[in-house]
């Protein structure tokens, strides 16, 4: 006969099936949002097949300080060059999802095991069903699949991967030490969840919070030993071991938001800290909402319309929301003893938000911050249907019917996924107020052949959003596949270029395409002279003044739309100017090769060997962060100095080919 064991685990594994099959309507579908960004560096180096091209990627990701390596290198696991296929990315996404789900399963048994030695209980059910129904409840949630399968945001799954790992690594430390092995015990439990934070920190800096949730599962799960001083002092010794660590890590968080309120109007961002901070309760309750009430649809990727609260009754739902969070803070810390999994569900919720949802200047609004902290939601929830002894078949139905309704609420939103067209006009009804919803919509209307219904979308996302370079920017690039831009375009574009409070790289990106597109006056409204009108604009713009970097991209987009007026002194005097807002590699390189690939090798070569001559103190002082590691892992291997190398034979070929073509020679190489 079967064990009740064995049969839990049997259940969880056709479960996990029926979830995969859930999700697969949703694998195929296109790249989202910031996939792009965060992938493109997949073919940045060329093919990744030796040690150094392998750390070139590894440290090239920009997210934040860390770079978040260990997230980079997964997607190793699905490509090695881009642009490539999405389902190969979202398929392991979904297999990483199944596996924290099972990691998961694992973590609540043990915590069930845990809280019963500690209350000195015996229920109903074995820990495995309570495990198995709770692991259900959280993998099966639809509000998950805005995680699952958004291919980047594996950077917020692998921090509950390494996290679940991390408390199973404690559970065993703790148990040697509760059999008497205090050491050893000690050893495993800190060593484990140390490298565990080190793991989870690097796929995304909240993974850092580790320590401070693996604190707090210790004081309320697991009970101090009693056999002999021994072992508590080992005991002890762990709750020391994650309590440094976690008192440094509040004090960086404090430090961090200090320096963000000091930051003012200095952010990139239309709100102030405060502001944001206001809002998170709110974010908070409506996350919870999702969670304990899932509905038919959420806002998906796109919460850019999420209201920003500015002061505690502006809008009024702020301050009921604070007195909401305290509350679940209150009852967190006062249930502990007699409801410790009520106590450690809300706390470890809570807690997980800590870095996302307050203390850093990130966006107000993101479901995929909640994947890590509702991984212990539904546990008292399972430990309640699976231990109850009033209405048994009401529970028993329950157990049933709620994985299953959550099956089918994922099954849906992972349907629309799979169909992009659907998914965006979906999304831009949903959230009439979002910009990027409707940019979204705008774009698959504009593929799917529509090109008017897309422009006028963005038109009318312009009337609302008139700050916005993207909204502008992308109805210019629709106006000009018709061949003619009306002066009202270019009337919007020019006014987000002057008064935008948001510059990104990708507004250069985008300019320097649409001056080597339309530099040429290929598109009858919108050429050399409203390309100098947009750039001028951005000069004007006071954020541009605030970094070096950005006026110096700002030059070198001078020194393009030179060259297409094919006037290559007037380029190279532009790039040597662009030197002087600060040295960067990467864009020196860009401006040589541009030099080169408008006819100009001569005065190519000798950019590239002005670059060349630039003093060794270019170089800077010694990273601080991952962004700075990859500068000087580029420097020391002499990655620029071959790329330097390499181009000068090019340009020299190049000279050689056309002084010995007759008639192909300029005034300038004369």
């Amino acid at each position: 006969m079967i064990s009740p064991r064995a049969r839990d685990w049997l259940l969880a594994c056709a479960f996990l099936l029926a979830t995969a099959a859930a999700y697969a309507p949703g694998l195929g579908g296109d790249f989202q949002f910031d996939d792009a960004s965060n992938l493109e560096t997949l073919g940045d180096f060329g093919p990744i097949d030796d040690t150094l091209s392998l750390l070139y990627y590894a440290t090239s990701g920009t997210a934040d300080p860390t770079g978040r390596p260990i997230s980079t290198l997964s997607f190793l696991l699905d490509a090695d060059d881009w642009p490539d296929n999405p389902q190969g990315f979202r398929t392991t996404n979904l297999l990483l999802h199944l596996l924290n789900a099972v990691l998961l399963m694992l973590a609540i048994g043990r915590l069930e095991v845990a809280v019963r030695s500690r209350q000195g209980t015996h229920l109903n059910s074995g820990p495995s069903t309570v495990a198995v129904l709770a692991g259900a409840l959280w993998v099966a949630h639809p509000l998950l699949v805005s995680t699952t399968l958004y291919i980047v945001q594996r950077h917020a799954m692998l921090p509950l991967t390494f996290g679940l790992l991390g408390m199973l690594a404690l559970d065993a430390g703790v148990r040697r030490i509760q059999r008497g092995d205090g050491w050893a015990g000690a050893t495993w439990a800190l060593a484990g969840s140390g490298i565990a934070t080190l793991l989870a920190g690097l796929s995304k800096p909240n993974g850092f919070l580790l320590p401070l949730l693996l604190l707090a599962t210790l004081s309320i799960a697991y009970a101090a030993p009693r056999n002999g001083p021994g072992s508590l002092l080992a005991f002890r010794i762990v709750r020391a071991g994650l309590a440094i660590p976690s008192a440094a890590i509040l004090l960086a968080l404090a430090w961090l938001f200090a320096g963000a309120v000091g930051a003012g109007d200095q952010l990139p961002r239309p709100w102030s800290m405060l502001d944001r901070t206001l809002s998170q309760p709110r974010a908070i309750v409506v996350y919870l909402s999702g969670l304990v009430a899932p509905r038919e649809g959420t806002a998906g990727l796109y919460a850019d319309d999420f209201v920003v609260s500015t002061g505690v009754f502006e809008p009024w739902t702020t301050l009921p929301a604070i007195l909401a969070v305290a509350a679940l803070v209150v009852l967190a810390w006062r249930s502990r003893a007699r409801c410790p999994r009520v106590s450690l569900a809300l706390g470890f919720y809570l807690i997980a938000h800590l870095m996302e949802s307050f203390a850093i200047a990130l966006e107000p609004f993101f479901e995929h911050r909640n994947y890590l902290p509702s991984a212990l939601l539904f546990w008292p929830l399972a430990a309640w249907i699976t231990n109850g002894r009033a209405m048994p078949r009401a529970r028993i139905a329950m157990a049933v019917a709620l994985p299953l309704l959550l099956l089918l609420l994922t099954l849906q939103r992972a349907m629309l996924w799979g169909k992009p067209e659907e998914l965006a006009a979906v999304w831009a009804a949903r959230n009439a107020g979002s910009l990027r919803s409707q940019l979204m919509a705008a774009h698959q209307e504009f593929a799917a052949g529509s090109p008017s219904a897309a422009i006028d979308r963005l038109e009318e996302a312009l009337e609302q959003f008139p700050h916005s370079i993207e909204a502008a920017a992308t109805l210019i690039g629709f106006e000009c596949t018709d061949g003619h831009v009306p002066a009202s375009a270019v009337d919007y574009v020019e006014r987000a270029f002057a008064e935008s409070p948001a510059w990104h790289q990708g507004i250069f990106d985008w300019t320097r395409r649409a001056v080597m597109a339309y530099g040429k006056n290929q598109c009858q409204g919108f050429g050399a002279p409203e390309l100098t009108r947009l750039i001028a604009a951005a000069r004007s713009n006071h954020q541009i003044a605030l970094t070096e970097t950005r006026r110096q991209r700002l030059t070198f987009l001078q020194g393009l739309l030179a060259l297409e007026a094919e006037n290559g002194q007037a380029a190279l005097d532009q790039f040597d100017a662009a030197i002087g807002f600060g040295f960067d590699h990467q864009q020196g390189l860009m401006q040589v090769a541009s030099l080169g690939e408008y006819g100009h090798p001569r005065l190519a070569l000798q950019h590239l060997h002005t670059l060349q001559m630039l003093p060794a103190a270019t170089q800077g002082a010694a990273p601080r962060s991952m962004q700075g590691f990859h500068r000087h892992l580029l420097q020391e291997t002499r990655f620029f100095e071959r790329e330097y190398s390499h181009l000068e034979h090019l340009l020299q070929r190049e000279l050689e080919t056309t002084q010995l073509s007759p008639g192909t020679e300029t005034e300038e190489d004369l």
